[in-house]
């Protein structure tokens, strides 16, 4: 019998810490645990690598795949045109039971996991529709792409400072003309004090997600556009990473107590490595890592991360 398997739009975070194990009486457990559960929508990064493991249980499991598609940012995504070739199902409603819900484990032990035992054809490949694009008219695979991240409000070291987002701008727009955009938000708009850069700002993720899809390079930290750049397989990619996003031998116990996934964690991830950067189909993308120093980077990375660019 064929297995069917439901991702819900929200994911379990972990658990209230201010409902520690063996106290209180509260409706809202699982189980006999009488802690909260904080549930939080699948956000653009979440949603990249939760689909490498649903692609997992669709190929090498041969599970039928649903998910809830009621979230306004997984809409504005497009999720239904993205993975199409993934979700077998799209719900228009979500249901509050969990017989058949799937739990990919620990995100960022799970996908680098099984991209590194069954390849990187476990990458789903993104499908598209021209049709259902409304953004600027760009010639496809002849610009680049940078998105600064300003506004993270943890792991604050991936954040970038201004000083160091206008020498970026100012050597990319000097190398690659009309041919360079930044890719801005509402909470960093005002962040590039240099005259006659393309920026694009939009509130539909799916022409933002549509003009990386088509760039020839892909700069950007660690962010859910990083993750989807990653997934688009572009021919080059550089990611501006911070000292935690990727640790080896990562165990559980370093996580803490009140921030575990409420469901199984399997025990082929112990000790396997914990990784947030995006997976890369790198037979296809020359891609490449630089380290942020204090939210920023010296002259002369940033001058060697220009020649690496085609």
């Amino acid at each position: 019998m064929r297995e069917e398997i439901r991702i819900r739009h929200k994911q379990f975070m972990g658990i209230d810490p201010s409902h520690p194990p063996g106290q209180g009486n509260n409706k809202d457990t699982m189980g006999n645990d009488p802690r909260k559960l904080f549930q939080a929508p699948w956000r653009i990064g979440d949603i990249i690598s939760l689909m490498i493991s649903a692609n997992f249980k669709k190929l090498v499991n041969g599970s039928y795949i649903k998910f809830e598609y009621v979230d306004e940012l997984h809409k504005s995504m497009r999720l239904d045109i993205l993975y199409k070739n993934v979700v077998n199902e799209f719900l228009d409603e979500s249901i509050n039971e969990f017989d058949d819900v799937y739990d990919p484990g620990l995100l960022w032990l799970t996908s680098p996991y099984y991209v590194k035992k069954y390849g990187y054809d476990i990458i789903p490949k993104l499908n598209w529709d021209d049709d259902e694009y409304d953004g600027p008219d760009l010639e496809k695979g002849k610009y680049v792409v940078f998105v600064p991240l300003t506004d993270a409000t943890y792991n604050l070291e991936r954040n970038m400072s201004y000083q160091f987002i206008n020498s970026m701008c100012l050597k990319l727009k000097e190398k690659f003309g009309d041919n360079f955009y930044v890719i801005l938000n509402e909470e960093n708009e005002n962040c590039i004090n240099i005259k006659n850069i393309n920026i694009i700002m939009s509130d539909r993720i799916y022409d933002l997600a549509y003009i990386i899809s088509n760039s020839k390079c892909f700069i950007g930290g660690d962010t859910g556009f990083s993750h989807l750049a990653g997934s688009s397989r572009l021919p080059q990619q550089i990611c501006l990473g911070w000292s935690d996003q990727r640790m080896h031998n990562y165990h559980y116990a370093e996580w803490p107590w009140f921030f575990i996934n409420p469901f199984s964690l399997q025990g082929q991830f112990m000790n396997q490595t914990w990784d947030m950067y995006p997976q890369i189909d790198k037979r296809v993308t020359d891609y490449h890592e630089f380290l942020l120093d204090n939210n920023s980077m010296s002259e002369e990375q940033i001058n060697k991360l220009i020649t690496l660019i085609k």
